[in-house]
């Protein structure tokens, strides 16, 4: 159970989006923490801890050995991970019926899918999902957490990125 000044840290804030010197006009925030919020990362684990255990209890997603690597999570970032598409859809569909219960929407807008290629595939056929019945968008690469991952599994070009980020930051 949350205590009352914790309660009013995910229920009752507003915000403002903010582009270059302009600010919308505030907006109410319900169910959510604030980002960037030092207790953030911790009280959006609690929140979607029942997700995580869900998406953990239908045994679908990557294996190491015996254990499950899926989904991964840090605040509001949820990542899934799964070798077959029907699958993949079941997991989004799990994901779905928690936010309805929960009063969460995932934007359709930042949800993703990227299909890793084997080494010996020429091509990768291009997976039709839904989450919430919006079509989630492919993508040949995608940055989570701040490494770039591709379709090639190959960290050619985070490491390129890294570089030319270390360079600038060498030359201020």
């Amino acid at each position: 159970m949350f205590c009352a000044p914790t309660e009013t840290l995910v229920q009752r804030t507003n915000d403002a989006n903010k582009v270059g010197q302009h600010a919308s006009e505030p907006f109410h925030v319900s169910n959510w923490v604030r980002q960037g919020g030092v207790l953030s990362p911790y009280l959006s684990a609690v929140y979607l801890d029942d997700l995580s255990n869900e998406l953990n209890n239908i045994k679908a997603g990557c294996y190491i050995g015996e254990v499950l690597l899926n989904p991964l999570m840090f605040a509001d970032d949820i990542c899934v991970i799964c070798p077959s598409v029907r699958w993949l859809q079941r997991i989004l569909d799990v994901c779905q019926a928690y936010a309805e219960s929960h009063g969460i929407i995932f934007n359709c807008n930042k949800t993703v899918c990227i299909t890793f290629k084997a080494k010996s595939a020429r091509s990768t056929a291009t997976p039709v999902l839904k989450l919430g019945g919006q079509y989630v968008n492919s993508v040949d690469q995608y940055k989570y957490l701040g490494i770039l991952l591709d379709t090639e599994l190959s960290d050619d070009k985070d490491i390129q990125r890294q570089l030319r980020a270390s360079k600038v930051g060498m030359l201020h």
